[in-house]
């Protein structure tokens, strides 16, 4: 069902299987996801899911789908995306908390769990997980630049490097909800900045539009993550 090289997730009968791969290597991640479910859903406890992770947890969710799925089968909704950007801000906002950070994000990695009816969307990939120190992102090994990456990311040109701030995060969110909302819009994917300005354009009049503004200014300390 979704599998990369550390998280697998795999459908039973009545519930999922999420094992996970160098669990401690990651376990700080996977307890974001834990939170990011709290916060997404309002509750204190999750059913299911009071305790951490481990190498192999049940989850009873009523449904696991990719976000590309929903996409392609014409299921995403305008209140999908308010709580898409929702929970990947909660995801990203938990990560930073424990002085982590996305580097750039990859759209096949996002997936939609809902319980009792309730749709938590999660970035499931931990590879693209970078440790923060002083707010800066500790860049160590080389990495792809994509249409994901922050400017100020493609502008590195020597490992290791440690000058880029965390807001580089912010930016990369935006992008990728970007490309989801082009895809749902039915309207050019964009590849540059100019093209995610026309797909913004067709939502100017939405709150969600000035939140994707601000996490796109060109000055990385002047971006910021708000809730919609």
């Amino acid at each position: 069902m979704y599998k990369n090289a550390h998280i697998e997730i795999s459908k039973n009968e009545y519930t999922y299987t999420i094992t996970v791969k160098d669990y401690h290597k990651h376990k700080d991640f996977v307890s974001t996801i834990i939170q990011t479910f709290v916060d997404t859903k309002g509750q204190e406890k999750m059913p299911n899911l009071e305790k951490d992770f481990t190498l192999r947890t049940q989850i009873a969710a009523d449904k696991i789908v990719s976000l590309e799925t929903l996409l392609k089968n014409g299921d995403m909704t305008d209140e999908y995306f308010k709580i898409l950007f929702k929970s990947l801000a909660f995801q990203l906002e938990n990560l930073h908390k424990k002085n982590l950070t996305i580097l750039h994000y990859k759209p096949k990695h996002t997936y939609l769990f809902v319980f009792d009816f309730v749709g938590v969307f999660i970035y499931l990939n931990p590879e693209d997980v970078y440790s923060l120190e002083m707010e800066r992102i500790m860049i160590d090994c080389p990495f792809e630049k994509t249409f994901f990456t922050a400017p100020e990311l493609k502008q590195i040109t020597a490992i290791p490097d440690y000058t880029v701030l965390k807001q580089a995060s912010y930016w990369s969110f935006a992008a990728l909800l970007i490309h989801y909302l082009s895809q749902y819009l039915k309207i050019k994917e964009p590849k540059n900045i100019k093209d995610m300005t026309t797909v913004l354009n067709k939502i100017k009049h939405k709150k969600m539009y000035w939140a994707l503004q601000r996490c796109l200014e060109a000055e990385p300390e002047r971006r910021y993550l708000i809730f919609i």
